[in-house]
């Protein structure tokens, strides 16, 4: 038994406050504890109804070009496209006559080809240019449903959603 006989101690042991200052080894202080807060904070400056008001507007620019270029994007298009952006859907008929925006709320509509779900961030950077759509499709940014090959046309449709764009 003389492998688990208890060893007696040797040398000194210091437990002196002064010592363990000197050597740093003392524990850091923790910072207390917040409390959970379940509420995010609010921002100070209405950002969501800035862009919301600028994808609306885009959307409008494009029923305005459909009058006169109408012909022209149906001929590039040839189908209907649900627009659901942050929760309001604008449907995009370019497959009847020379084309038509029904807006939130109006019925009536052809049944969507393709579905577009993305924030309204992304549909401002997607019609000015500054975001291509297969980049916000990869990225995560763009959820398409339905017709993915008819969604590839969109882009000189939003560029008809810009102001004065020709066509």
């Amino acid at each position: 038994w003389s492998c688990c006989s208890p060893k007696p101690l040797e040398g000194y042991l210091f437990s002196d406050t002064r010592i363990l200052l000197q050597t740093r080894t003392r524990t850091p202080r923790r910072p207390p504890l917040l409390a959970w807060n379940p509420t995010p904070p609010q921002p100070t400056h209405p950002t969501h109804t800035l862009t919301m008001a600028a994808s609306e507007a885009l959307i409008k620019g494009l029923a305005q070009s459909l009058g006169s270029n109408g012909d022209k994007l149906v001929q590039m298009f040839k189908g209907v496209a649900l627009f659901k952006i942050d929760g309001k859907e604008y449907l995009l008929d370019l497959k009847n006559g020379s084309g038509k925006v029904y807006f939130d709320g109006e019925s009536g509509g052809p049944k969507a080809d393709v579905t577009l779900t993305m924030s309204d961030d992304v549909f401002v950077k997607l019609a000015s240019g500054k975001l291509q759509p297969q980049m916000a499709f990869i990225q995560g940014k763009l959820k398409i449903s339905g017709n993915i090959a008819l969604s590839m046309k969109l882009t000189p449709v939003l560029k008809a959603a810009q102001p004065g764009a020709k066509l």
